[in-house]
């Protein structure tokens, strides 16, 4: 965001440090928990966004009003949330990995395996999921004829065409995009793999074959359902 909008300030929160190199003169980053809440942002935006953070909030309902007071009047809030279980469409689950079916997915057996972290973290990823299902059009402080909402299922990998070269060409760049997209998510779960009492040496094992996948076929004819939500805020805090 902040590369490709270089007159704006963008700034970054999370739990943890991020470390990164050629950082833009117009990004800051913070280290808070928005579980704690985010008073000290209140009224000062006009976009906020998040996205895949559904374990990430023990009350998701409280997260998101946090949020919405952390914009301007006008401003906008996008929500992003997805089924990281990959598919082959929107309802059959494709296979994981195991010793039996070499054959099944590496990230498939990663995101099941982190479920039980998740819980131990004490959040449960399907609250915000519930959340979203009940939309933000009762939302005191958003405009409800605003809001909008949409499920989204695209490829992952460039392996989706078509017929006519120009949609071809954003098929495949839609499908790298989710690839790359997913693998910096994925390289994000460590935390919820130590949880799960998995071992430091299967967590690198299961990186180094998740990203060496992807550089193959392992996200080729697979998709991911997105949920996605926009709405303005028509009052401020």
């Amino acid at each position: 965001m902040a590369e490709r909008y270089p007159h704006v300030h963008v700034l970054g929160i999370d739990i943890k440090p991020q470390h990164r190199s050629n950082v833009p003169s117009n990004y800051l980053s913070e280290i808070c928990d928005v579980n704690d809440g985010l008073e000290k942002f209140y009224g000062q935006f006009d976009l906020v966004h998040t996205r895949f953070t559904a374990g990430v909030f023990s009350d998701p309902q409280a997260a998101l009003i946090e949020m919405e007071r952390c914009l301007k009047p006008g401003g906008l809030l996008i929500i992003i949330s997805a089924s990281f279980l990959i598919s082959e469409d929107r309802k059959t689950m494709y296979p994981l990995y195991t010793q039996a079916n070499p054959q099944g997915s590496w990230f498939q057996r990663s995101a099941i395996g982190g479920f039980p972290g998740v819980k131990k973290l004490g959040v449960d990823p399907r609250l915000l999921e519930r959340e979203i299902d009940k939309g933000l059009w009762n939302h005191e402080l958003l405009d409800p004829s605003s809001c909008t909402a949409a499920l989204i299922t695209p490829p992952i990998g460039p392996w989706a065409t078509s017929l006519n070269p120009a949609e071809a060409a954003r098929l495949k760049k839609v499908g790298e995009y989710w690839r790359n997209n997913i693998l910096i998510v994925h390289h994000h779960w460590e935390r919820v793999y130590e949880a799960s009492g998995r071992s430091r040496a299967e967590w690198e094992l299961t990186v180094k074959n998740v990203d060496e996948g992807a550089e193959g076929r392992m996200f080729w004819e697979m998709l991911i359902n997105l949920q996605n939500f926009a709405s303005l805020v028509i009052m401020g805090q």
